[in-house]
């Protein structure tokens, strides 16, 4: 929330609601010197990987206005590379950051849950505060930004800059995986599994780190399953998704909204209403245990440990593509469930000009080292390169 600025949220039942105050990292900002610019678009209560919705319409990419920014934080990743504003908030409980990073060609940085406060990110407040599925951070134009950013929001990130720039990268082990190894998700595409191993062979050949391939624990097909049972699990004391689509007054009838939309006259997006529907479906959360999971992640990593990995299988989908291929989320989902901070980094543009990217994932508490990679990459491959001849 920005003080004074809309919070609809993106439903059309909020039309015309303004914020009474700011959230949170909105004042630590101000108090730091920022000045807010605006509130941008999202997905209906910025829970999908597309910003579109019935009241404001659909966010464009900026480098090619037929392919998505992403979601949920995708009008602050579309103007952050438009350069319309030198910094972004957004917040990530699924790749919220992460997506709409690496698909308009900035960095974005997932921190540790419970670095940034996410109290007035949303347009109601949560009743657990201590939720560790989401979190709030930044997106920018270099790596520097995003640890400015992280110091000026975030006490327990004192002393960052200095942490990273004094990361030994050659005393690291970059574990790197090129995508899912699953039926039901797309495979990474070839530009993406080359950015990748690029950057692995400088960050071997250049620092001397260690590089080994790593195996995922879980059939990345049930992965948004997964998710799904930690973020129900977080949420058991919540207003449950019904309640917030009308407002939190009263709930929706999902027959009813589901019938509107099949007859073209919906009142919410398909994303939404699917989502509303999954939180009243009973999950086996014996067998899906997210805490094995994350256990299974931080042991392998360890304290001294990144995982290089694409944030999607693909570059910048075309609107609409990700409902048919929603599973290729999962890459981001899963560092959600496992609550690891992750480093969005853009590695130049394919020959279509369409942003490469990868995402650069460590332990909780070790944001420093994600970081300090990203930095490292964005050397030697430059970073972020405008969408427009003009530059800034």
């Amino acid at each position: 929330m920005v003080k004074g600025l809309s919070n609809a949220g993106g439903l059309v039942n909020r039309q015309g609601m303004k914020a009474s105050r700011d959230a949170e990292v909105v004042g630590r900002l101000r108090e730091a010197g920022a000045i807010p610019v605006a509130v941008t678009n999202v997905p209906e209560l910025a829970i999908w990987v597309e910003s579109y919705n019935l009241l404001n319409g659909r966010t464009v990419n900026p480098y090619d206005v037929s392919r998505t920014p992403g979601g949920s934080s995708g009008g602050e990743g579309a103007l952050l590379t438009s350069c319309g504003t030198p910094l972004s908030v957004g917040t990530d409980i699924g790749g919220s950051i992460r997506i709409p990073a690496f698909l308009c060609g900035t960095f974005g940085h997932k921190p540790t849950s419970g670095w940034v406060s996410l109290d007035g990110t949303r347009p109601f407040r949560y009743v657990n505060e201590n939720r560790k599925i989401s979190v709030a951070g930044p997106l920018c134009r270099s790596v520097g930004d995003l640890v400015v950013f992280l110091e000026s929001v975030a006490p327990r990130a004192a002393g960052l800059a200095a942490n990273v720039t004094n990361t030994d990268i050659g005393s690291l082990n970059i574990w790197w995986m090129e995508g899912m190894e699953s039926p039901w998700c797309r495979p990474t595409e070839p530009s993406l599994r080359e950015a990748l191993h690029d950057a692995c062979r400088y960050l071997h050949q250049s620092f001397g780190a260690t590089l080994r391939q790593f195996q995922w624990p879980l059939d990345m097909s049930r992965t948004a399953e997964v998710w799904l049972s930690k973020k129900n699990n977080e949420d058991k004391d919540e207003p449950p998704l019904v309640s917030d689509m009308k407002n939190r007054e009263g709930s929706i009838n999902l027959v009813e909204e589901w019938l509107r939309w099949m007859c073209g006259r919906g009142r919410h997006i398909f994303p939404t209403l699917v989502l509303a529907s999954g939180e009243t479906r009973p999950l086996k959360s014996d067998r899906l245990s997210w805490k094995n999971i994350q256990t299974s992640f931080l042991d392998k990593l360890g304290q001294n440990g990144v995982l290089v990995v694409p944030v999607l299988p693909l570059v910048a989908p075309f609107h609409g593509e990700l409902l048919y291929f929603w599973k290729d989320v999962n890459l981001a989902l899963i560092f959600n469930v496992t609550e690891m901070p992750s480093t969005s980094v853009p590695l130049g543009l394919t020959k279509d000009g369409l942003p490469l990217g990868l995402q650069v994932v460590t332990t909780p508490g070790n944001d420093h080292l994600s970081l300090a990679v990203a930095a490292a990459l964005e050397d030697k491959f430059g970073g972020w390169v405008s969408p427009s001849p003009v530059t800034v």
